[in-house]
């Protein structure tokens, strides 16, 4: 009996090893990557205010090396490491931070909701100077060559000028100017060389670079509610833009700002395009949904997702056709664009909420900032991303 019992233990221990060496390398027959929070980490300035989840989102972490930078709404900057997430610097400026960073070569911009800009050394946090613009800033600035482009509260467009520090024009939005936590979507640099941001009320303008003069404002369709451009506008094939107002509508507009395509859904966000086995993908979130827009046939295919979920966050591609969607109640969800199957590899279970996208790194690490001042990082096995949805 003792010899046959051996024998099954044997056996077992036998059918074991080889299952560990089988299964990655065939990953569609056994394989189901897990997704791990590597890291977590409250920040130590947490002051549990938090803000709407889902209306704004105030603080997408930034990635330079090996930093992850975060801001803050009680004036903090924060670098962690980008792989074991311990704390490399941290920089009280004394201004709320609303919005993420701006990140190049090495430096970092940040701007203020009480009208301060900021540039600061990404590996040290070192100050190197400040300056007050006068205006209050809540979008998250974007750097085009040599210049930051900034939105105000009250959306106007501002041009700086990051070698004299000059400021090289402003766009006075006299169209909308009523001040508001939206301000505008972040500027978008169209490849024909002009800039188009949205505005409260529905409008989306087009700039000259060079200039700051109007090349077009486009008035798009609304509902039945005053609908702010605020979601990132999304480039698209041939020129064509995907814009999305903050209730109901999503148009696709062309270089001109001629309207060529329109829906009207439930509560639409930013979206992501990617181009797979020669065919274009858009994916978006909404709440209680995301769905596949065929931005040039019209087709649109939706999957539900469960509205406790809350509203989802701006789509991030990670490598087409998986796109990851974090939702603002905490969870997270890993996409196939093109055959819009899912699945989830985190699920809040009732804790803090997502006050950000996720923000993708190419060896697959995707960070996220929650409603209470927590970093976190999730691992992604790349090389294995057969996710058998």
């Amino acid at each position: 009996m003792y010899f046959n019992q051996g024998k099954v233990v044997w056996g077992f221990l036998i059918f074991v090893t080889l299952f560990s060496f089988l299964a990655p390398a065939y990953g569609s027959v056994f394989y189901k990557p897990t997704i791990t929070e590597s890291w977590w980490h409250p920040l130590r300035w947490d002051d549990r205010k938090g803000y709407h989840p889902g209306v704004k989102e105030y603080f997408q972490p930034q990635v330079s090396g090996a930093c992850v930078i975060v801001g803050s709404h009680s004036g903090v900057l924060t670098c962690r490491d980008r792989v074991h997430g311990f704390l490399r610097w941290e920089k009280k400026l004394a201004h709320p931070l609303l919005s993420g960073v701006a990140l190049k070569e090495g430096m970092g911009y940040a701007v203020s909701q009480d009208g301060f800009l900021f540039k600061f050394g990404v590996h040290t946090g070192t100050v190197f100077w400040k300056e007050d613009l006068g205006k209050g800033f809540v979008t998250k600035p974007v750097i085009y060559g040599n210049s930051l482009y900034l939105i105000s509260v009250t959306s106007e467009l501002i041009k700086y000028d990051l070698e004299s520090r000059a400021i090289a024009w402003t766009y006075r939005n006299t169209l909308s100017p009523t001040i508001s936590l939206m301000g505008g979507s972040p500027v978008l640099m169209h490849p024909e060389g002009f800039l188009v941001y949205g505005l409260p009320a529905g409008r989306t303008v087009a700039l000259n670079d060079k200039t700051g003069a109007v090349r077009w404002i486009t008035t798009l369709p609304v509902g039945q509610k005053v609908e702010d451009v605020d979601a990132p506008i999304t480039l698209l094939p041939k020129g064509l833009m995907l814009i999305s107002s903050a209730y109901s509508m999503t148009h696709v507009v062309n270089k001109n700002g001629q309207l060529f395509q329109s829906w009207s859904f439930g509560s639409p966000r930013g979206a992501t395009s990617f181009q797979y086995n020669g065919k274009v993908y858009v994916i978006q979130g909404d709440f209680g949904q995301v769905r596949s827009l065929g931005a040039i046939s019209g087709k649109v295919i939706t999957i539900p997702v469960d509205p406790s979920e809350g509203y989802p966050m701006s789509p991030q591609l990670i490598k087409a056709p998986y796109v990851a969607l974090a939702f603002s109640k905490g969870s997270v969800m890993i996409l196939d664009g093109s055959k819009m199957t899912y699945r989830w590899i985190r699920r809040s279970h009732g804790g803090p909420g997502l006050s950000s996208a996720p923000t993708v790194t190419s060896e697959g690490a995707l960070f996220l900032f929650t409603n209470y001042s927590n970093l976190f990082r999730l691992e992604l096995n790349m090389a294995k991303l057969t996710l058998q949805l």
